[in-house]
């Protein structure tokens, strides 16, 4: 074997945002790992076996589609929130009050498929009160249509 053409390489790949001086629980730590080499295949998952029990194959098409799926799943989670914050502040309200209903969101969302955890009128099609709630937010038109295009059955 040549080793000068040779070329040894993997993803290591921990999914999280990490954040300076907040400690990390790798033991539930979902660690993706990629080659195309099968012995640096097994390097990496031992590797990762070591930190966590939550150890996955993927490829590198399927690594680089993950981004936008963590997008959804964490970022816009946190703009909407922040989204939420915002419109209480405006309002005069304490965003203390939603903090609850924030904190049983993510739990929930784990105990039942996730299509049954959605609550709210856009599940109910009260289509009244969702054109209520678009009224009131169009004060700030990005947030009104924002509201509008990922309300189930809303924008119809």
């Amino acid at each position: 074997m040549n080793l000068s053409s040779a070329t040894y390489t993997g993803v290591f790949y921990p999914l999280q945002s990490f954040s300076i001086g907040k400690k990390v629980d790798w033991d539930e730590l979902p660690i993706l790992v990629e080659s195309e080499d099968e012995e640096i295949l097994q390097k990496l998952k031992k590797l990762a076996k070591s930190l966590t029990h939550q150890v996955f194959t993927v490829r590198s098409k399927d690594r680089k589609g993950l981004t936008s799926q963590l997008v959804f799943a964490s970022n816009f989670s946190n703009h909407m929130i922040r989204i939420a914050e915002e419109i209480m502040r405006r309002q005069g309200l304490d965003f203390e009050m939603l903090k609850p209903l924030i904190i049983e969101l993510f739990p929930r969302v784990f105990r039942s498929a996730l299509k049954n955890a959605q609550t709210g009128p856009a599940i109910r099609a009260d289509y009244e009160t969702l054109e209520e709630h678009h009224q009131f937010l169009n004060y700030n038109e990005e947030i009104a249509e924002i509201y509008r295009l990922i309300s189930p059955g809303h924008h119809r």
